[in-house]
């Protein structure tokens, strides 16, 4: 059997059930606003999430993992808060070992969204979902808010999430906007619910 990421983080239930999730690549890169104005600010986001849920022989046992970003900011020109645009061009599933994952994926935000199908039975296998969903928010002055890009319930022990090339547009924003990006798996046997998260660091934008 081939091991997981080396960063991944297992967690052992009491009846034995083995969670795995990682975060550690989720990225928010910093990158110049293209309308240069100093109330503007313009980022790249991505993530590579691994999970997998081992030792169900047996058992009922359902999961989902999510991927999103926590964007906080400390102040506003606007009484309304920061306007925050996030554009998902690309989202890319891989199947585990002898994976053949159907799940369905979402997108917030108007339109996207849709199922890949077989992944296919290779070690690897990669398949390419282009949803074209802008997805558009505010953040109040001195708030959190948090936004999931990404949800799929898995259908096999092991699944990959990769978002990549995801343009977040911020406007009216005096000062700077935090983003913490964040994996989360939820798992729910015959005798327990368990939730467990990973984060990213955080950026200033």
């Amino acid at each position: 059997m081939l091991a997981g990421p080396a960063d991944a983080r297992t967690h052992h239930t009491r009846e034995g059930v083995d969670i795995t999730l990682t975060a550690s690549k989720l990225r928010a890169k910093k990158i110049p606003a293209l309308d240069s104005s100093p109330f503007s600010g313009e980022a790249l986001l991505s993530s590579d999430v691994h999970a997998a849920v081992r030792n169900i022989d047996g058992k009922t046992v359902r999961a989902t993992v999510e991927v999103g970003y926590q964007i906080g900011y400390p102040v506003s020109v606007a009484p309304n808060g920061v306007k925050v645009t996030a554009h998902t061009p690309e989202l890319k599933l891989t199947g585990g070992l002898n994976a053949k994952l159907a799940p369905n994926v979402t997108v917030s935000g108007s339109g996207g969204g849709g199922s890949i199908g077989e992944i296919g039975a290779e070690l690897g296998a990669e398949a390419t979902v282009i949803p074209s969903a802008d997805l558009e928010f505010e953040v109040g002055a001195g708030k959190i808010t948090t936004v999931t890009l990404a949800e799929i319930a898995l259908t096999q022990p092991t699944a990959d999430i990769v978002l990549s090339g995801i343009e977040l547009n911020i406007t009216n924003a005096l000062g700077p906007i935090s983003v913490r990006p964040y994996a989360k798996i939820s798992v729910t046997t015959d005798t327990g619910v368990y939730v467990y998260y990973d984060h990213g660091p955080t950026s200033r934008i």
